[in-house]
């Protein structure tokens, strides 16, 4: 059986048989949905990829600043490390030297409690020794014994 179809070579119809004539008739606007579709499907599969490669590109940038801030962090654990030895012994130092500044103003004491009772003794009853630079004019005084004279006065008692 012969059909009449339009020829958009000649511009005209002619016969075409069942048989030559295709199995799916789409018409034109299908057609033209049809491309648009799968141009479309081309365009987002090419987006698809270059996105993956962006995004696969950043991933790998995120990835060495990442390896970049762990051995930044690594550094400040070691200088951390540092600054607590340093600290300790610093603490250790501040420790000792506060030790030895206790010990020596506990000395300091002692000797302030001696001469405050040996002025205490010079003041009372006897008689003053002047001291260089007091402005004070000597006074003599008696010879202590076993110092080949007799003492007028007992000395203090060593502590």
């Amino acid at each position: 059986m012969m059909n009449n179809e339009y020829d958009k070579e000649s511009g005209g119809q002619r016969e075409v048989s069942e048989a030559k004539r295709s199995r799916w008739h789409i018409s034109a606007d299908t057609r033209n949905v049809l491309a648009v579709f799968f141009g479309a499907l081309v365009v987002l599969s090419a987006l698809w990829g270059v996105c993956d490669y962006a995004l696969s590109r950043l991933d790998a940038r995120f990835d060495e600043i990442d390896a970049e801030f762990d051995k930044i962090d690594a550094r400040f654990d070691r200088q951390d490390l540092r600054m607590d030895r340093i600290e300790s012994t610093m603490t250790e130092g501040f420790r000792q030297t506060h030790d030895r500044m206790d010990r020596t103003d506990a000395r300091i004491d002692r000797l302030e409690t001696k001469v405050d009772a040996i002025d205490t003794f010079l003041r009372h009853g006897r008689q003053q020794i002047p001291v260089e630079g007091d402005g004070a004019t000597p006074v003599p005084v008696a010879k202590p014994a076993g110092s080949g004279g007799e003492s007028s006065w007992p000395l203090p008692q060593d502590r």
